[in-house]
């Protein structure tokens, strides 16, 4: 069985305490450190309560509460730096979070143990049909991110110009699906003995080329995180070799990659894919890396006057700052304290999703721009992708503290009840959910949140694995063997 990793209520208790005493001790106030203290609480108990690491809800839950605040608390901590500074309305910003926290916890004492009698991916049922999966995944994956790459530039922010327009879009999950088809096949194959090899590296070389060319600095990393997930999903277990092979990648790409495309960023606006590939190549191969680094750490924030980014005094602290939201979002906390957007950025992430050939008149962007307007951020072109909030900044921009307890009460752990309910996280399309709809979630609005994950997303998949499945049964095969379900490895 997956190991759940569940916390011991001790251990939460303990930690919050100290968490309490290290914030106290570096001088945070005493109202905003209560806040937290009941937020990171309340995040424990609602990891408990789906079921921890064995579950796609508590591990997009896990990797969302991270990311917006756990890791922020600890630290500030580590750091010895006071905790509600620099934030803007810090005691407002702890109060959101406490409650939206407190909220999820209820909605999900409530309704996480519902399970809904909706569609299900179709797998392979055989071990020739993985096969012929693969190789289906490998070629769908391969011609449309070509076709993505090639119909699509870069605006002067980094972000797709043309994106929306692509043939491609739809097709380019199916490189990460190759993936963990192929690590799945290896690891059944080995009798878990082995989980690596040139099936699993071609997709993961491609994908990750693809993102390099564009310098999504998370996206080229992205199909590790999926072989990790694949593996850990199976019961895989890693030995010293595999832990330092991951701990040099994350080496390298926190201190050489990522700083290494976040300049090359300036270098590829307007040009074509070939273009941009070689221009981020000559990048690395003539780089002077004290100026890389010197621009990297310079771009922790795009507001002009105010780093709204910028959550720690501390040096080379761009990692830092982009995976801790709680910054960025008093700022926008703090603009709709007396203004609230209601449904404007709701519309416009709705409209945005619509199909091109249904609304030929559709907006360009999403609601990214609004949120960053009203946040107080200086943008000076249609959309800046480096403006990021979360959900609980958002629910409390468009309606306030009612947007807070609605989002929180119904409409996550709703969320969570659908997506356990779809997806069996130990088979090929529902490992390849968990990154997709925990990436997703991470950095969404409440509207992009809800169109783009609960029903573009998962509609996606379905029919995605619908489409491959139907095709690969077509396929006539010799000596199809009965399906091939491996028992999960145990752990020690």
């Amino acid at each position: 069985m997956i190991r759940p990793f569940l916390i011991p209520p001790m251990v939460l208790l303990v930690t919050v305490a100290c968490i309490v005493i290290g914030e106290l001790a570096c001088g945070t106030g005493l109202y905003f450190t209560s806040m937290m203290a009941i937020t990171l609480s309340c995040a424990g108990i609602t990891y408990n309560l789906l079921g921890g690491l064995s579950s796609i809800s508590g591990i997009i839950f896990t990797f969302c509460s991270v990311h917006w605040v756990v890791l922020s608390q600890f630290a500030k901590v580590v750091l010895l730096q006071r905790a509600d500074a620099p934030l803007a309305a810090p005691d407002l910003t702890a109060s959101v979070y406490a409650l939206f926290y407190f909220c999820v916890m209820i909605g999900v004492f409530v309704f996480g143990r519902f399970r809904l009698r909706l569609p299900r991916p179709l797998e392979a049922e055989t071990a020739a049909q993985g096969s012929i999966l693969y190789t289906i995944a490998l070629t769908g994956g391969l011609v449309g991110t070509v076709l993505f790459q090639l119909t699509s530039t870069l605006n002067d922010t980094g972000g797709p110009e043309d994106a929306s327009h692509s043939a491609g879009v739809g097709l380019t999950a199916l490189l990460l699906f190759a993936v963990v088809i192929a690590v799945d096949n290896r690891i059944r194959s080995s009798g878990g003995l082995h989980s690596f090899n040139l099936a699993v590296l071609v997709p993961a070389f491609f994908s990750s080329l693809a993102a390099f060319s564009t310098t999504e600095r998370g996206i080229t990393v992205f199909p590790v995180i999926v072989y990790c997930m694949t593996c850990y999903f199976r019961g895989y277990r890693f030995r010293l070799k595999h832990y330092m092979a991951i701990l040099c990648l994350a080496i390298v790409s926190a201190f050489f990659l990522f700083p290494l495309e976040s300049y090359s960023r300036q270098f590829i606006s307007n040009k074509s894919f070939t273009e941009r590939l070689s221009t981020v190549i000559a990048q690395a191969r003539d780089a002077d890396w004290t100026k890389i680094l010197s621009y990297s750490n310079s771009q922790n924030a795009v507001a002009s006057g105010e780093n709204f980014e910028d959550y720690y005094n501390l040096p080379g602290d761009q990692i830092l700052n982009r995976n801790s939201l709680i910054r960025a979002d008093s700022n926008l906390i703090r603009g709709s304290a007396n203004y609230h957007y209601g449904f404007t950025g709701f519309k416009q992430d709705f409209l945005f999703a619509v199909p091109r050939f249904i609304y030929k008149d559709k907006p360009e962007y999403g609601s990214s721009d609004l949120l960053a307007q009203v946040a107080g951020v200086s943008v000076d072109v249609a959309w800046n992708p480096l403006v990021s909030f979360s959900l609980i900044a958002d629910s409390f921009g468009a309606f306030g503290w009612l947007g807070v307890i609605v989002v929180a009460l119904f409409l996550l752990p709703v969320s969570f009840v659908v997506f356990d309910s779809v997806f069996d996280i130990t088979r090929p399309w529902g490992t390849v959910a968990v990154p997709t709809l925990m990436m997703g979630l991470s950095e969404a609005s409440v509207g992009r949140f809800l169109i783009t994950d609960v029903i573009r997303g998962v509609g996606y998949i379905i029919l995605l694995s619908y489409a491959v499945g139907f095709l690969t049964r077509m396929i006539p095969t010799r000596g199809d063997s009965a399906p091939r379900r491996m028992p999960l490895l145990d752990h020690p």
